[in-house]
């Protein structure tokens, strides 16, 4: 497994003049060697991993920051170059159904990703910037398991207090 960092310095140095085209990127799967592809397969499952709520892609003049929201706080996780921004927003729109075309004005979407064995769906929002378009992706989990339908997760205990609650 190739950790995010890892491929940010693939991505970084595999940029300009051999960037990958959008075909190859909407062809690109999580097997393929795209250092974008693997750069934010890497990074969504290091996010996950350490349980941040979400990441933030913003452009800068000189840099692209990628930034980790945990228990309330935004870090810095990484400094890109800012040749492959595009690039990476591109891959976000195309993996959320947003146009990758549009520039200009801000775009909502999300995509469902299967890491670690756990469904997860990612919100983004792609927001213009004077440097280039900001993306912020947010962990929406839709992992949680109901124990036994017929209590909601609830101990048999609480489970009958519920009841006796809406019966009233």
């Amino acid at each position: 497994e190739v950790s995010a960092k890892t491929a940010a310095k693939e991505a970084n140095i595999s940029t300009m003049p051999e960037a990958p085209s959008v075909k190859e990127l909407e062809q690109a799967d999580a097997g393929d060697d795209v250092p974008i592809v693997k750069f934010l397969n890497s990074l969504l499952v290091h996010g996950y991993t350490t349980h941040v709520s979400d990441i933030h892609i913003e452009p800068f003049e000189t840099k692209t920051a990628v930034r980790l929201r945990t228990d309330g706080l935004l870090i810095d996780y990484l400094q890109l170059s800012n040749t492959i921004n595009k690039q990476l927003i591109a891959r976000i729109k195309i993996m959320s159904g947003l146009d990758i075309a549009e520039r200009r004005v801000p775009q909502d979407g999300h995509f469902r990703n299967f890491i670690d064995g756990y469904d997860i769906n990612c919100r983004v929002s792609i927001l213009p910037t004077v440097f280039g378009e900001k993306a912020v992706l947010r962990y929406l989990s839709t992992n949680n398991k109901v124990d036994h339908m017929g209590s909601f997760g609830m101990t048999d205990e609480n489970y009958e207090k519920m009841k006796k609650m809406i019966a009233n």
